[in-house]
């Protein structure tokens, strides 16, 4: 019978190291490795300074080797959930499978943030409008 002074070690909830898994395979199918993966991690714009710019590959190394001196942050994982957990989807203009959280980055871009920006980005734009993919063309399917 435990009395009320006794103490109960209770198991500690494990986190979700899903994002970690999906990093390691990241890095071994990546050819270039962290660096690849690095590059593909994209940070989420929080700030002017922080719009486009993507995670160091040293971080990303650290994260996958277990050295970080802080557990890694919530926007780190989502970022890796993003990237790489959130299933894949042959885009048509690109010719290659990409994560659909880059899909949906790419179909939210406005005519303002891609006039300006070269023919590369353009061509991707017009592309996004009529794609298939593109959950606003979605909702004009399902209409008969």
């Amino acid at each position: 019978m435990t009395r009320p002074t006794d103490s109960v070690t209770l198991p500690l909830p494990q986190p979700d190291q899903r994002w970690l898994h999906l990093l390691k395979q990241a890095v071994r199918d990546d050819p270039r490795g962290c660096t690849g993966v690095a590059l593909k991690l994209i940070k989420p714009p929080e700030s002017i300074s922080s719009v486009g710019k993507t995670y160091h590959r040293s971080y990303v190394s650290q994260a996958v080797h277990g050295l970080l001196k802080q557990p890694a942050g919530v926007l780190f994982q989502q970022a890796v959930l993003a990237a790489f957990g959130d299933g894949r989807i042959d885009c048509p203009h690109l010719k290659t499978d990409i994560a659909l959280g880059e899909c949906q980055r790419h179909s939210a871009i406005t005519w303002g943030q891609v006039a300006n920006t070269g023919y590369e980005r353009l061509d991707l734009w017009r592309a996004c409008q009529d794609c298939l993919h593109n959950p606003a063309n979605q909702s004009n399917k399902a209409k008969p």
